[in-house]
């Protein structure tokens, strides 16, 4: 349980300013300081909204391929289309059931895109978008 007591916080007056030592350094704990410090350590790899990670390998969880972003597509969480994808991946009962056990359990929820038709995609000057009623299948030729 949660301790809902208020918290007091009493301040006693300074008359001279003097006894506060100034000696103690000031910690910057401003959340936009923060954030910008931490950004700065990550710039490498970065994300664009519903976007995998950039410059980061994922892994497929139909076929095992390992891939950056621009090659990966986030598994959908819509429970509709959802149950689709999963019936058109998996053809068994017990491969859709552990399919779905990984999606609801780990953080690795992407498709490769060779799991989709090239008309499934709208290509944008700037990105590649997934159609709305597009639909993975399983059979990929996988080159070496």
């Amino acid at each position: 349980k949660i301790n809902e007591d208020p918290i007091e916080f009493k301040e006693e007056p300074v008359d001279n300013f003097d006894e506060i030592n100034q000696e103690e350094p000031v910690l910057d704990v401003s959340l936009f300081g923060i954030m910008a410090d931490l950004m700065s350590h990550f710039s490498t790899a970065t994300r664009t909204r519903n976007a995998p990670l950039k410059n980061v390998q994922h892994k497929c969880v139909v076929c095992l391929q390992k891939g950056n972003a621009s090659e990966m597509r986030y598994f959908t969480r819509d429970p509709k289309r959802r149950g689709t994808w999963i019936n058109a991946v998996r053809s068994t009962s017990e491969g859709r059931k552990v399919l779905m056990k990984l999606l609801n359990t780990s953080t690795n929820r992407f498709l490769c895109a060779s799991h989709f038709d090239p008309s499934d995609f709208i290509y944008h000057p700037t990105r590649v978008a997934l159609k709305s009623n597009a639909v993975p299948f399983f059979e990929v030729s996988i080159s070496s």
